[in-house]
């Protein structure tokens, strides 16, 4: 069912729940969330031939192993795949943000 729809057969706590009931958890809950979906994303980026040919054989498990490439290419001399060596310095995109209090009326008028 598309988001038109949900608006048309769903409660407004139904469609919070789906859309922006994580801003009902704490911190802790959001970041393991967060943690886990990153890991995931790592590990299909790595199992993928696009995914391989970007990280060049350098095929990171999880987000600790992704987050510690620079200090191995120092250890070994293995260089990082230019796509990565330089992602921390890249634009971050998606950055607005939205108030609590605001989302149910921001989500009701799309």
């Amino acid at each position: 069912m598309n988001l038109e729809k949900k608006l048309k057969t769903l409660t407004s706590n139904e469609i919070w729940q789906e859309y922006c009931g994580f801003l009902d958890l704490t911190m802790d809950e959001y970041m393991n969330i967060q943690y886990r979906l990153l890991d995931e994303q790592i590990d299909l980026l790595s199992k993928c031939g696009l995914g391989q040919r970007f990280l060049k054989g350098q095929l990171p498990k999880n987000a600790d192993e992704f987050r510690q490439m620079e200090r191995l290419e120092t250890l070994t001399g293995v260089a990082i795949p230019a796509n990565l060596k330089g992602l921390e310095e890249k634009t971050e995109h998606h950055t607005g943000v939205i108030e609590k209090e605001k989302m149910l009326s921001f989500v009701m008028e799309l």
